[in-house]
C-alpha cells in the first residue's frame, strides 16, 4: 500500500476536509507543515474527502474557496477511503500510524484517545502538532 511507511521511509499526513478549507481560509499553507513535521513525510487526501469537498453546500466565498482547494489537493496521492469521512481517517490512522490534520474537535479528541498525532490551525495563524510523531 502507498502509505506503508517502511517502503517510503515517510510518514503519512492526511487531511480531512475542514483543515484543507480552513488553511485556505486563513492564508497557512500546505508547506508550513515543514515547521511541524521533523519527518519525512508525503500528504494524501482521502477520495471520500474530495467527495465531500466537491459536494458541499457552501455560500459564494467558500465555494471559491473549495475550487482553489479542488486545484491544489490535485497534486497530493488520494487515498481510497470509503465512508464517513471522519470514521474511516480515524480507522486507517489507528491501523497505519499516519498524522492526521484536522480542526474537527470531535475527531481531534477520539484520535488524541488513540495516541494519533493530530496537526491542527492554532489561532488561525499557525499549525500546532498535538501529540508524538514516532
Amino acid at each position: 500500500m502507498e502509505t506503508d511507511r517502511l517502503r517510503s521511509n515517510r510518514i503519512a499526513v492526511i487531511f480531512d476536509t475542514n483543515f484543507i478549507l480552513s488553511c485556505l481560509k486563513f492564508g497557512i499553507s500546505f508547506e508550513d507543515l515543514d515547521l511541524v513535521i521533523e519527518k519525512r513525510f508525503e500528504i494524501f487526501i482521502p477520495s471520500n474527502v474530495i467527495y465531500e469537498l466537491k459536494n458541499l453546500d457552501l455560500n459564494n466565498e467558500d465555494s471559491i474557496l473549495r475550487n482553489i482547494a479542488l486545484k491544489l489537493i490535485d497534486k497530493y496521492k488520494i487515498l481510497r477511503l470509503k465512508g464517513n469521512v471522519d470514521t474511516s481517517i480515524l480507522s486507517f490512522a489507528e491501523k497505519k500510524r499516519c498524522i492526521v490534520c484536522t480542526n474537527d474537535k470531535k475527531l481531534r479528541h477520539a484520535l488524541r484517545k488513540k495516541s494519533i498525532p493530530v496537526i491542527f490551525i492554532r489561532n488561525r495563524k499557525y499549525l500546532e502538532l498535538d501529540g508524538i510523531i514516532l
